[in-house]
């Protein structure tokens, strides 16, 4: 285009609007297990008192995070490329028999050990009777392939406890990537 001075000018026109956005990337599926009890699961007062819960049960269980064999692991299958993972779990208590003051306790282990800074832990004191849950969400956390998890129970009642597996309050662990 020429302007009255003989100068010239750059032209443009903007498509903004008017060109169809590109489609979205598809969404990768999601890989993760949802592992429960089938049935009751005793806690005992042994020392150190924690039971690392054995699971029963996998569903969904879309890339082998868990194996019937090491009941209480959620494992990150080798060869999965998975780098990062989040943890959800609840832990379901029987009635604490008579009104009593004690701890249910719940954390989450990685590799059998306890990473107190890093990942969830919750505690309840109970002083009454009643029927407890204890619900618990991790971060996103970075983990290798082979890392794996399990979910703790401890109490320190005077009798032993059971962990329940029942609609009114299932005890789960899952681990989705």
């Amino acid at each position: 285009i020429a302007t009255p001075g003989g100068g010239a000018v750059l032209a443009c026109q903007s498509t903004i609007g008017s060109a169809p956005a590109p489609a979205p990337a598809p969404a990768s599926p999601t890989r993760r297990v949802l592992a429960s009890i089938s049935s009751t699961k005793s806690v005992g007062l042994s020392d150190p008192g924690r039971l690392f819960v054995p699971w029963d049960l996998a569903s969904g269980d879309t890339s082998g995070f868990w194996n019937s064999s090491i009941p209480s692991k959620l494992t990150v299958p080798v060869g999965s490329g998975i780098t990062k993972v989040r943890l959800v779990g609840q832990l379901s208590w029987q009635s604490v028999p008579a009104p009593q003051k004690c701890v249910l306790y719940a954390t989450i282990f990685k590799n059998h050990l306890w990473y107190h800074d890093s990942l969830p832990s919750q505690s309840m004191y109970i002083v009454t009777t009643n029927t407890p849950s204890i619900n618990m969400s991790s971060p996103i956390l970075d983990v290798s392939e082979g890392d794996y998890f399990e979910l703790v129970a401890w109490q320190n009642c005077t009798a032993s406890l059971n962990l329940v597996s029942n609609s009114a309050g299932p005890t789960w662990f899952s681990m989705e990537e």
